[in-house]
């Protein structure tokens, strides 16, 4: 796997609303299986799978040794010392960036024991960067870094969390998401020398607009609250009429302003988010039932649905807000991945370039970064095999892509 993994997946957290991914540390939430009052219709938002942060950490390249010990130095690039040190600081940033359950677990061990190499081979690709833009006058400046981390970081819609908001709801420490971020910079960094280097242009209105075009369902959200009055599957047609009955009365209430939504949620609503008042938080096209997503569609704020008939029972719908991130506000952050995008196309030639012409000296002290690595030139880092990331042309995974056993009220099965 090589270094743009590595930014797809440190950038995740904060290009996670366009890429559809989420930060490190989370995990997907099943379905729970709690039956509600009167349908047995159960309840449970998903969320997207993230990738394993430990895997993210490899630059591809070759190994290469020589007798000569330095202690605590395992190589030196043109010069400059890579320490064991440093390395293992690395890691422990990652370790950082797990949940306890993630962290003690066989998988995460496995990982961090086969990443020592590829952190290394990252940090090499680092120095042969750095290298590569001194001798070319090339400079990316702390402001530029954290100006562009601000704006990723930035949520673009109500309701986005932060990375760090995300992490602590995953139970990660505070130093967790410092960790994060402090990666996350680093990999700016990189993707804005790698780009001046390798001359990439800057995208043009046009491909911007493709983009924001192709992926508009990520730039906007909506939120509402729902009433549900079930039917079940076995109930005949006089128990359905009686309870389309019901569900008309309550709506006749609520327009005549006799009774608040939250209120007759409480007391009538068949759904488990009925002590919530039926808010079903913020949502994207695509994870709602198609009769849910109609209605906030066409509704204006505070309005409401006709009574609508689904699979489970009669709902009620109560639009509350329908939010859009313009393309003016979202151009620099595309422009920063449709670049990153062209940076891909090149960077492993280039990379493989600079390691060819450079001088890169290993110790006896590198040995036990080298997994499975006997001393000849030439030998895979890769301990493992993570090419099959996804690849950022295909559609992206997004927290819609509920599986098939969810069935909350509103949501898609």
């Amino acid at each position: 796997m090589n270094s743009t993994c590595l930014r797809r997946l440190v950038l995740a957290g904060c290009l996670g609303t366009l890429l559809g991914s989420t930060v490190p540390g989370q995990t997907s939430t099943p379905p729970t299986a709690a039956p509600a009052p009167v349908s047995g219709v159960a309840t449970g938002r998903t969320e997207a799978v993230s990738p394993a942060p430990a895997a993210a950490l490899a630059v591809s390249g070759t190994l290469a040794v020589s007798t000569g010990q330095v202690s605590g130095v395992l190589v030196r690039v043109e010069g400059v010392p890579i320490t064991r040190d440093r390395i293992e600081t690395e890691m422990a940033g990652i370790r950082e960036m797990l949940t306890p359950e993630q962290a003690n677990s066989e998988m995460a061990a496995m990982l961090l024991g086969n990443m020592k190499e590829q952190i290394l081979d990252n940090a090499i690709a680092r120095e042969l960067i750095r290298n590569e833009c001194r001798k070319n006058a090339i400079a990316v400046t702390d402001e530029e870094v954290k100006k562009m981390s601000a704006l990723l970081n930035k949520p673009h819609l109500p309701g986005v969390p932060t990375p760090a908001e995300a992490m602590a709801k995953q139970g990660l420490s505070a130093k967790a998401a410092e960790q994060f971020l402090l990666q996350m910079e680093e990999q700016i960094r990189m993707s804005m020398q790698l780009a001046r280097l390798l001359k990439v242009p800057e995208p043009d209105d046009a491909e911007i607009d493709a983009f924001y075009d192709e992926y508009s369902r990520l730039f906007e959200n909506f939120r509402a609250q729902q009433i549900l009055i079930a039917v079940n599957p076995d109930d005949d047609a006089a128990k359905k009429k009686a309870r389309k009955e019901k569900a008309e009365s309550i709506r006749k209430q609520l327009v005549e302003g006799k009774a608040d939504f939250a209120k007759l949620s409480a007391e009538h609503s068949d759904s488990l988010d009925k002590d919530k008042g039926g808010d079903l938080d913020y949502f994207t096209r695509g994870q709602m039932l198609p009769q849910i997503e109609e209605a906030v569609t066409t509704l204006k704020s505070n309005e409401l649905s006709a009574v609508i008939e689904t699979e489970y029972g009669y709902l009620i719908v109560k639009a509350l807000e329908h939010n859009v991130a313009s393309r003016a506000d979202m151009k620099d952050r595309i422009a920063f991945l449709l670049k990153d995008r062209q940076i891909e196309k090149q960077e492993k030639e280039f990379l493989d370039g600079l390691r060819e012409k450079a001088n890169i000296v290993y110790t006896d002290e590198a040995s036990d970064f080298r997994a499975g690595a006997g001393p000849e030139d030439g030998l895979p880092l890769n301990g493992m095999d993570f090419d099959a990331a996804p690849d950022e042309d295909e559609q992206p995974a997004s927290k819609d892509k509920t599986p098939a056993e969810s069935t909350e009220p509103g949501k898609k099965r």
